[in-house]
Order: C-alpha cells, then structure tokens, then sequence
C-alpha cells in the first residue's frame, strides 16, 4: 500500500471518526423524613392517654424523634481516609478485524496496571489507573497495517495475512461498586466477615500507541472498560488483599489502524493482583433512635380522700457512676442480656478489659521466644458480683474503685503469674498499633487518640467508691442530696460481701437497702455526660460520638436500675423514670488527657432518687 493510499484513508477515517464514551454516572440518593406529628399534637396526645387513667400530669418533657430514620447510619470520612494502592499483570486476548485468521494462542499477550482509588462510602468508590502492554493479531495482506511483521502467510482456504504487534500504553478513571456490600450490608471495622468480596468497576479512558514510524500516522484511542473483581483480604483489618481480576476493554475499531470491520476493537483478559489500603480502611456509625419516646418528670395518680392526715418524710438520693474512657456499656449486658460481661458487674469489680486470649498455647509459644502476645485472637470472660468475688488473688478490680491502679503489667511475669493461678491470660484490646488496657465499646476500638498514655491509667482516684467520696462532693453538684457512692448503691442492691465489703460505708447500705425495699420512690432521674475529647477532625461525627456515648451511659444505669430486683424500683406501675440526655450532655475539657481528674468526673451519668419514707 503506498504512503499516498495511507495518506488518504487516514483522512477519511479522521472524517468519518466517531468518539466512543461513557460516563458512569454514581448517585446516591439520601432522603430526609422528617416526624409525622409536631410537638405540640404529640404532647396533647400523650397528656390525653394518661388523663383518661386518671393520672394528674404535673410536667411533661417529651422528645420527638424521627421514627424513619435508620438505626445505623455509616458516616462518611475525610478524603485521605479509605484509600489505596494497586497493582496487577495478566494477560488477554485480541479481537481485531481479522481475528479468524490465525491461531488463538497467536493473539495472546501480556498487560500490566498500577493504580489509586478511594472508597467514598462502603458501597461507591473510583479508582485511577495506568498501565502497559502489547496485543497481537492479523492483518489481511491487501492492507499495509502499521503493526504488521514478519513474512506473508498463506492458509489453506487462500488467505494471506501479516501477523501484527501492537504496543500500548492506557490511563483510565473507573467508577467502583462493591456487590458483596449490596447484598450483605456493611460488615463493620476490624470484622471477620465479608473476608470475600467482589466488585464491579466501569469506566473510561485514553490508549497511545508508540514505536511505530511517523508516516503511518498511528492514532490515539478512547475506550471503555469493565472490570469483575474478586478480592480474598488477608488480615481482619482489611488492608491486604490478593485480587483475581476479569477484564473487557472496547476500543474505536482503528486500534489496529484498521476501520474495515469491527464496529469495536477489544482485549479481553484475566490479571491477578494485589492491593494495600491505607490506615483508617472503615467506617463508623452513627446511632440513632428509630422511634418516638416521651419522658416524664412527675406523674402520681390523683390522691383519694383519706380521713387520717399523715405526713411522710421526704428525702432525695443522689450518686454518680463513673466510666472509663470511649466505653458506654451499650454493647455489654445489660443492655445486651446475650453478652457474659455485665457493665455495672465491671465497674464494681471487673478486671482490667475483661478480655483473656483465646488460646494458652500462642500465648506461651510467644513468650517462650520473648515476642510480645499483642495481636493474638482475644475474648470476652465472664464477670462475677462484686460480693461474691474474694480478693485472694491480690488484684485491684474494677474502675475507679479503688486508689490503686487497676490496669495490669504486660510483662512475661506478670502474665505468666495470674495464668497461673486462673488458668488464662489476662489481655488488652488490641487494634492496630493500640492497645487499651481498659475496656471500651467495640466501635471505639479503631479510634486514635492524641497521646499514647491516654490507652492506660496511670492514677486511680477512687471516684466509684468510699475512697473518693469527698472529691465527688467537692466537684459535683450536690446540693442538698444525700450524696452515696457508685459501690454504697451496688451492695444495697446486690447485697454486702465479698470485694465490694473493703469499699463503702456499711452503715448506709443499709439505710438505702431499708429506703429502696420499704420507702415510696417518687421519681427517679438518670443523665448521662460524656466529655468534647474526640480525635476526629469532623466536628459534627465527634458531637455525634460523645452524645451517642452520653446516651449509653445513660441507658446502662437505667437498665441495671429497671432489673436489679427491687420492686420499688423494678415495678413501672408506681413511677416513671426521668432520662435527662436532652440537653447538652457533652461538656468541654480544654486538656488533652482523658486520665485527668477533670475528664474523669465528666465521663459519668448522675442518678438523682426521690422518695418518702
């Protein structure tokens, strides 16, 4: 064919060129409900209920809520967050205009991709990619194909073709779906499911071709890809993956610099790869109640007549409950009746995280050969009532119970010492490169805080106890309340003995043990606070964090208190109880240490009983 010919049908295809795109278009669609009803309709419709029983409404708060909204929402993370890096080789197949003329192992070649992406929700994500590599073909010999070599073939039936070669470089935008999350949901962070997953991708981009001479005149191409995704995860984490990919690439049907046939040119190929994905590879939630409540502050039926006058003696109880650091107890019982760890069971007497490793052996293996356990599979061990458990083992328990530390060497001794005499080891809770010597909510666990010393205690004031009963009366709000400890009102309701004995005033344990099973319980009010100390640079996900954590709290003391046992408290018939999260429940701390005093006493929920006696 001469320069002349090449020339003209070059011409022709730039006129009669089309350019294929498509744009993949990822939308998500969020819709906002708002409630049904307006305060003022749901407050007179409350009020009617209670009326009609003969009840006298003296106040009412009542907290309207929207009963659409999804209980778990995940919330979307800053732009540095769920990405990562890629890369894969492999090799495809060629489809040409003359791709019937040889053999099908004589259209096969390699390819390679390196490649950037980010998740911007757990479903929807793109990635950016470029790569190299070469596809072979055929070529009729009636056209001089600038990718032909070698010598003239001829088949059986008459044809003639030149075998071609065909080098190439591709840059391409993709927009990502995860199939396995659409099907499944959101596996959470540092989960052991979804371990296999598939994703789709599609997209578009730019091929050059290069090192062939300036007289053929090579173009450029655009193309479209698809791509099926397998991906096996290989840490719980989810930053490693090995991928098997399955890819079709459509290209304008002069990448062969031949336009006779084929509507579309097309590599179709298998890669295998792998892929890293950065620090920060999840989501958190964002809690929210699904239905409409109302709390009451004072509700009594109406008095009957009596012809005896009797006056009764009032008084109000008051006590605080203090918490460790990013744990609410929303994920212990019991709040959660399946879980063995009772919340308020660990802060009376628990054990450092109340975590042991699943398996003596690794443990031993490991400190045989002087590594550290960290990283081993961990479990949750039961807790035991604070008055049944002795203190033979020499242990301080519980958080803020006692003004001895309570958080435990991780030395080979120390380990090796409490294995012996309770037959496990004692673990933390590790995440990464943290390890929480307390206990925390399983969705904290991922959260990183600004100083390291922050993960243990390095003091204990005593604050659920006896022991600290005069700084609690000298920080917080009193009044004219008889102020109890965290341990008073635990031994009163579970009984006196045991571990829980060295920590209160047995004098009045017994006082509230004779006013909660004989006195009349008018109202009680629980609130929870949680402090402003959240590490997210989103200021809206950390006011989420700490009022969710508030509310938790709030819900862990409220729930111990509606199923301790004593009817006065445990019979709803007689009173309603009090939530008070609604207003402002995050306070401020300027410092950065969770482990001060200040940020101690506002990780607490207040507990306010009014009865007459």
């Amino acid at each position: 064919m001469s320069l002349e010919r090449n020339s003209r049908l070059n011409k022709e295809k730039k006129m009669n060129k089309v350019l294929l795109s498509i744009f993949s278009a990822f939308c998500v669609l969020e819709v906002f409900a708002e409630p049904s009803t307006d305060m003022k309709a749901r407050e007179d419709s409350v009020l009617k209920k209670f009326e009609e029983q003969g009840y006298r409404v003296d106040s009412m708060v009542v907290s309207l809520q929207d009963t659409t909204a999804s209980n778990r929402r995940v919330v979307t993370n800053p732009f540095s967050y769920n990405t990562f890096l890629t890369g894969a080789v492999g090799v495809h197949k060629f489809h040409g205009d003359f791709n019937d003329y040889g053999k099908f192992s004589e259209t096969l070649d390699y390819d390679w991709y390196l490649g950037a992406g980010k998740w911007f929700t757990p479903l929807w994500g793109a990635k950016l990619e470029g790569g190299m590599g070469r596809s072979r073909g055929f070529v009729d010999s009636k056209y001089d194909a600038a990718y032909a070599y070698g010598d003239l073939v001829t088949t059986e039936d008459g044809l003639s073709y030149y075998k071609t070669k065909n080098k190439w470089f591709d840059v391409s935008l993709s927009g990502l779906f995860n199939i396995s999350r659409a099907i499944c949901g959101y596996e959470g962070a540092n989960s052991d499911k979804l371990m296999n997953q598939f994703v789709l991708g599609l997209g578009f981009g730019f091929v050059g071709h290069y090192g062939y001479p300036d007289e053929y005149n090579v173009s450029n191409d655009f193309g479209v890809r698809s791509e099926l995704q397998y991906s096996r995860f290989l840490d719980r984490a989810k930053q490693w993956s090995v991928d098997a990919k399955f890819r079709a690439q459509f290209y304008q049907t002069d990448f062969d610099n031949i336009s006779k046939y084929n509507k579309l040119d097309r590599n179709l190929g298998v890669a295998l790869g792998i892929t890293y994905y950065f620090k920060n590879n999840g989501w958190n939630y964002y809690e929210s109640p699904k239905t409409t409540t109302a709390y009451l502050s004072y509700v009594m039926p109406e008095p009957e007549p009596v012809e005896e006058v009797r006056v009764p003696q009032y008084g109000q109880i008051m006590f605080y409950v203090f918490y460790p650091n990013n744990y609410s107890g929303s994920n212990d019982a019991p709040v959660d009746s399946k879980s063995v760890v009772n919340t308020m069971d660990y802060l009376a007497a628990g054990v450092f995280t109340q975590k042991k490793y699943s398996d003596n052996n690794s443990v031993d293996q490991r400190l045989a050969k002087g590594k550290s356990p960290l990283g081993l599979n961990i479990e949750d061990f039961a807790t035991v009532k604070a008055n049944k458990q002795e203190t033979l083992d020499g242990l301080t328990r519980g958080y803020e119970i006692d003004t001895t530390l309570s958080a435990l060497s991780l030395t080979k001794d120390t380990l090796a010492s409490y294995k012996n005499k309770h037959g496990y080891y004692y673990a933390p809770i590790w995440n990464g490169r943290q390890s929480w010597q307390y206990r925390v909510d399983n969705a904290a666990q991922g959260q990183n805080l600004t100083d390291v010393r922050n993960y243990t205690e390095d003091k204990s004031y005593g604050l659920n106890s006896n022991l600290g009963i005069d700084i609690v009366r000298s920080n917080m709000e009193v009044k004219d309340a008889d102020l109890y400890s965290f341990a008073d009102i635990y031994a009163a309701i579970e009984g006196l003995g045991g571990y829980i004995d060295g920590y209160v005033d047995k004098e009045k344990v017994e006082n509230l043990s004779r006013i909660l099973n004989e006195g009349e319980i008018t109202n009680i009010c629980v609130s929870g606070a949680a402090t402003n100390q959240d590490n997210s640079t989103n200021q809206e996900q950390a006011q989420s964090r700490n009022t969710a954590l508030a509310q938790n709290r709030t819900q862990s003391v409220l729930m111990w208190l509606r199923s301790c046992g004593i009817s006065k408290l445990t019979d709803a018939n007689l009173q309603v109880f009090m939530v008070n999260d609604l207003r402002g429940p995050v306070h401020q701390i300027e410092d950065k240490s969770t482990r001060s005093l200040n940020a101690k006493l506002n990780r607490c929920v207040k507990v306010t009983i009014d009865y007459m006696y």
